[in-house]
């Protein structure tokens, strides 16, 4: 049986090995990327290995005319680094077991070390991904998980202004208890950032646990406990009672009509058309102010409005298709703006879409000073669904009149008719209602949901 070092005869002792100097080391791992795999000798088998990120030490040596190669950990810094000098112990106790006892170590400890190998190499090359790279990691492996794409925006959102700043350019391998603490507990205009924005907390600690995750599934981070974890970080972050939630404010259905007279007489305010055409169709401010010409047909009655710009079009995948009143359509065709289809039907003064973000309650808090009297646009909604309750409309028909689902996923998935001329038909009883009218619809043909 031949046993033989992988580049010469084997020399006992420590004389054989020697070659490689503590400068050429460090040389050798100040190089962060090597694009081929690069090989320094120390002597008796023993070899620095440098391929991409990584630099590992192996022993190499023969056994039956086979070559064989045993890797003894990563050299750069990390928690399982090995130096030089146990590199050189370790290549000596296993050329030790292979010459006194012919015992193939490689075999022996074979896929052991090779797992252990593999996993330090990932811990070493993960030094370098930081917490930003580790977010934009997962966001590509779970692309197919966002069915709303508004979603993934405030997610990454909620990590650009919340997290980055303090830790996106830590080593993902790195961050501890102190890190999430540290984004968790800092201080907003005087507050703690769980009073002072609960729901971007809430997003970015979800992000932050499920990111940690993903790195230790990837290799980048090593197992234990989650430092996002809610049981390591209870004691220094309570949960908060929740608070009790307020509906919006709306009116009384009695007073609408007073309030649609109060727009109508100020048509020049910023807005106004789109919270008079949001009141007349039930709609989320959101959807109107994202509406396009080409959204809406003024021969047909109809307004389509797409899957990613209304609530529910995440659940139902498909878009939302509403009649038009016709106090609705004659409002748009009254409209001074510019009618290109990708144009927005209520644009700011220079012709551009409002942000969604912005608050649309501004012709509302220039008309109504008091603060308690004044109604919240979105709470105008269920003005409408008050007003056809009490007129007999059935729940099914005035729940699709403010897009709200019905059913479960499976009745829906079957009910696909709109009954968009029952809907238009109470649409226009409400329009009439507004403007001081009886507001009287047709039973029969409503609660019969003529399509």
């Amino acid at each position: 049986m031949g046993i033989a070092d992988g580049d010469r005869p084997v020399r006992i002792g420590i004389e054989g090995m020697g070659k490689l100097t503590d400068l050429q080391l460090k040389k050798a791992l100040a190089v962060k990327h090597y694009d081929r795999k690069t090989v320094l000798r120390d002597g008796d088998g023993l070899r620095l290995q440098c391929l991409k990120g990584s630099a590992v030490w192996v022993y190499k040596y023969q056994l039956d005319g086979k070559v064989r190669e045993l890797g003894l950990g990563p050299a750069r810094p990390c928690a399982a680094q090995v130096t030089l000098p146990q590199a050189r112990q370790k290549a000596l106790a296993a050329r030790a077991d292979v010459k006194a006892r012919g015992v193939d170590v490689v075999a022996r400890d074979g896929r052991a070390a090779k797992l252990a190998e593999t996993k330090a190499a990932q811990l070493e090359a993960a030094q370098a991904i930081t917490v930003r790279m580790a977010c934009d990691g997962y966001l590509k492996d779970h692309a197919r998980k966002w069915t709303d794409p508004r979603a993934e925006k405030d997610w990454l959102a909620a990590l650009t202004n919340f997290a980055f700043p303090l830790i996106g350019d830590a080593s993902i391998a790195a961050v501890g208890r102190s890190d999430v603490l540290a984004v968790l507990t800092q201080e907003i205009a005087g507050e703690t950032f769980r009073v002072a924005k609960p729901g971007q907390y809430r997003r970015v600690a979800h992000a932050l646990h499920n990111v940690l995750e993903w790195a230790v599934a990837r290799g980048y981070r090593p197992e234990g406990v989650n430092p996002a974890a809610r049981t390591s970080i209870a004691a220094a972050v309570p949960v908060l009672k929740t608070a009790k939630r307020v509906n919006r404010k709306t009116l009384p259905t009695q007073d609408m009509p007073a309030l649609w007279a109060l727009l109508e007489a100020n048509p020049h305010l910023a807005k106004v058309k789109a919270l008079q055409f949001a009141t007349l169709e039930g709609a989320r401010g959101q959807e109107v102010l994202k509406a396009k010409w080409q959204d809406v047909d003024l021969q047909t009655a109809v307004w389509t409005v797409p899957q990613e710009n209304h609530k529910t079009g995440s659940r139902t995948g498909r878009d939302l298709v509403v009649p038009l009143s016709a106090a609705a359509v004659k409002l748009l065709e009254g409209l001074p703006s510019n009618r290109e289809p990708s144009a927005p039907l209520f644009p700011k003064a220079d012709g551009t879409q409002y942000s969604v973000h912005v608050d649309q309650k501004d012709p509302l808090e220039v008309l109504i000073a008091d603060e308690t009297k004044r109604p919240d646009p979105h709470g105008m909604r269920s003005a409408l669904r008050s007003w056809a309750e009490a007129r007999g409309v059935n729940h099914k028909l005035g729940e699709l009149l403010i897009n709200h689902l019905t059913g479960d996923q499976t009745e829906r998935a079957y009910a696909r008719h709109d009954y968009l001329a029952a809907r238009r038909h109470v649409l226009d009883g409400w329009a009439d209602y507004l403007k001081g009218g009886a507001g009287v619809i047709d039973l029969a043909l409503v609660n019969g949901n003529g399509g």
